[in-house]
């Protein structure tokens, strides 16, 4: 009579995943299964478990890809709304990074070869025996493959997306080049400013200032230094408006002015807003701003609004989210490559 083996009991499901989560071995329960941030460890340390008969596909590649796609397009979209800087730039740094964030060493096996001083990789074993007359042919992972397909959709569709912004803030810019010369309108009381408003010629009279803040901000003359905007109540109720009166070298110098009557052109406050609320579109829009003709004494006229000083980069930002969609690409195309690579016996 045949005595089966005996076997271990099977253990539920909630402490494996807490297992594989801290990367435990899964015999003894020690977290050696790593053997560096994105390397699997060739045996167990602990209890000597051979970890290189196990196949783990390409599950921690298609989540490498997905993880540090996401870092680098949060890290680009902060550089970009910072610094605003050239495509060159983007594609010099985040090439590298990108390169270096999913390289892989190969594993090094413990044993005679190491004892002699050789390193050389370790001989991966294959997952299953390959049946006589069919061709041991690596089938494509499914659920990987959608999530890597939705991410690089979701990318190429951002990027679509920003050509059609492109667009629109090219006929909006356009717009606003011609309203300095326009006929003066109503200052806006509430946000957002339309197109047809920003930059037109308008005036507030201010009852008393309640407050001020410092930002910096260029002159008339073309000399930078700090903006001087005035917390203006304009009633009883009411949002108030703000009104940047002009540009001072000193960012604690004390503007004698008090209020009054102020014309000069409509514009928007200082953008302050998070990054994250602005991606989701959750951000409040900017309030309306008056930038004031002439400057009281103390202070130099800031300088006029000019749609030459509002970017129009949905063309980078366009471009930057096929580049990550093609870089995510590449990079699942590489590890399926790899996966799919004859191993040696």
């Amino acid at each position: 009579m045949a005595m089966n083996p005996p076997t271990e009991p099977a253990r539920p499901a909630a402490p494996l995943l807490v297992d594989a989560a801290r990367g435990a071995c899964p015999r003894c329960g020690a977290a050696t299964l790593f053997d560096g941030p994105v390397r699997f460890a060739s045996h167990c340390r602990a209890c000597g478990l051979d970890y290189v008969q196990f196949n783990v596909g390409d599950g921690p590649a298609a989540f490498l890809t997905l993880i540090v796609g996401t870092v680098m397009v949060v890290l680009a979209l902060v550089l970009e709304l910072n610094l605003h800087p050239p495509l060159w730039v983007h594609i010099l740094l985040w090439t590298p990074l990108t390169t270096i964030a999913v390289g892989r060493q190969p594993a090094r096996c413990q044993g005679r070869a190491a004892d002699a001083g050789i390193s050389q990789p370790c001989a991966r074993r294959p997952y299953r025996e390959q049946r006589p007359g069919r061709m041991n042919k690596a089938r494509i992972p499914l659920i990987p493959t959608i999530l890597v397909a939705f991410a690089v959709l979701v990318m190429i569709g951002l990027g679509i997306w920003q050509l059609q912004r492109r667009g629109e803030k090219a006929q909006a810019l356009q717009l606003a080049a011609s309203n300095p010369t326009r006929p003066p309108v109503a200052f806006p009381q509430l946000p957002p400013v339309s197109p047809e408003q920003l930059f037109r010629p308008s005036s507030i009279h201010c009852l008393r200032v309640i407050g001020w803040q410092v930002e910096a901000g260029r002159a008339a003359d073309g000399s930078t230094g700090y903006r001087h905007i005035a917390q203006c109540a304009t009633g009883a109720e009411g949002p108030g408006a703000l009104v940047a009166l002009g540009v001072t070298e000193r960012p604690n110098a004390k503007p004698a002015w008090t209020g009054g009557q102020v014309a000069g052109w409509i514009s928007e406050e200082p953008d302050h807003r998070a990054l994250l609320t602005r991606i989701g579109g959750k951000a409040m829009p900017l309030r309306p701003m008056l930038i004031a003709r002439a400057a009281p004494y103390g202070l130099k006229p800031s300088a006029p609004p000019s749609a030459a000083d509002v970017p129009n980069n949905h063309l980078a930002y366009a471009v930057q989210w096929f580049f990550f969609a093609g870089i995510a690409t590449i990079i699942y195309i590489l590890a399926l490559r790899r996966r799919g690579a004859p191993k040696s016996p």
